[in-house]
C-alpha cells in the first residue's frame, strides 16, 4: 500500500515503475486466488459426486439385501406351507388306508379321524364321505352343513369322474372346493 501511495504523491517515472509493480504484484496474486478457489471447487465437486455415487450404491446394496431376504421368506413359506400340506393331505390317506384296510371304519372311528383333520387344519370346511352309490353318508361338521346331508353326486356335476375314480380304485381322491347345496 506503501508504494501505491507514494506513487499517488510522486508522480514521476518511478511512480509510474512503482504502480506498474504493485498491479504487477496483485495481478500475480489474483490468478493465485482463482486457482485455489477453481481447485476448491473442483474438490468439493468431486467430493459431490463420490458421495452422490456412494450413496446410490448404498441405495442399491440395501434393495438387493430387501429383495433376498424376501425371497428367502417366500421360499421359507412355500416350504412351510408344502410341508402342511402334505400332512394334511397324509391325514386323509390315513383315513382312506384305514377303510380299505378294514373293509370299512366305523362311523364313531371315521368322525374322530375327520374331526381330528378339522382341528389340525382350519382350511377345511368340512369332510365328507360318500357311498359307493356317491349318495353322501358322513359329513363333519354337520353344524351349518344340513342340507348337504342328503346330497348325491350327479354325473353333471365337475367332481362326478374324480368321484368314480375314487370308488373304482379304492383310492382317495382330492377335489377342488365346490358348493354342495
Amino acid at each position: 500500500c506503501r508504494l501505491w501511495c507514494d506513487s499517488l504523491l510522486k508522480p514521476n517515472n518511478k511512480t509510474t515503475h512503482y504502480q506498474y509493480n504493485g498491479l504487477s504484484h496483485m495481478a500475480q496474486r489474483l490468478p493465485q486466488t482463482w486457482i485455489a478457489r477453481f481447485a476448491l471447487a473442483v474438490l468439493l465437486s468431486g467430493l459431490y459426486f463420490a458421495s452422490l455415487t456412494v450413496w446410490q450404491q448404498m441405495v442399491k446394496d440395501q434393495q438387493k439385501s430387501i429383495a433376498e431376504r424376501v425371497d428367502f421368506q417366500a421360499r421359507d413359506l412355500a416350504r412351510r406351507l408344502q410341508s402342511s400340506l402334505h400332512d394334511q393331505v397324509d391325514d386323509l390317506h390315513r383315513i382312506a388306508q384305514l377303510w380299505n384296510h378294514r373293509g370299512r371304519i366305523p362311523q364313531d372311528e371315521w368322525l374322530l379321524e375327520s374331526q381330528f383333520c378339522l382341528d389340525h387344519f382350519k382350511a377345511y370346511q368340512s369332510i365328507q364321505w360318500l357311498g359307493p352309490d356317491l349318495h353322501m353318508r358322513w359329513l363333519v361338521p354337520t353344524t351349518g352343513n344340513e342340507a348337504a346331508l342328503d346330497f348325491v353326486l350327479k354325473p353333471d356335476h365337475p367332481n362326478y369322474p374324480l368321484a368314480l375314480r375314487a370308488r373304482d380304485t379304492g383310492t382317495a381322491q382330492f377335489s377342488n372346493s365346490f358348493a354342495l347345496v
